[in-house]
């Protein structure tokens, strides 16, 4: 994300993940009809709407367990 960061500029950035739960071992990707897997997406929108980036996950940092 470095690289594509310095070639955007000023425009925010922000993602999410593709998980298998707690595993932490293989996560799918699907696209076309097609399932990949050690992949990732890059997708760019733009609206005239207002954006407000959240941060949210789902590990409860007291047990180190997914909730």
């Amino acid at each position: 994300m470095a690289v594509v960061d310095h070639g955007l500029g000023p425009v925010p950035l922000f993602g999410g993940s593709a998980g298998d739960g707690a595993r932490f071992g293989q996560s799918y990707l699907a696209q076309g009809g097609t399932v990949r897997t050690n992949a990732a997406f890059l997708t760019f929108l733009r609206t005239g709407c207002p954006v407000k980036v959240f941060s949210f996950d789902h590990l409860d940092g007291g047990r180190g367990r997914w909730s």
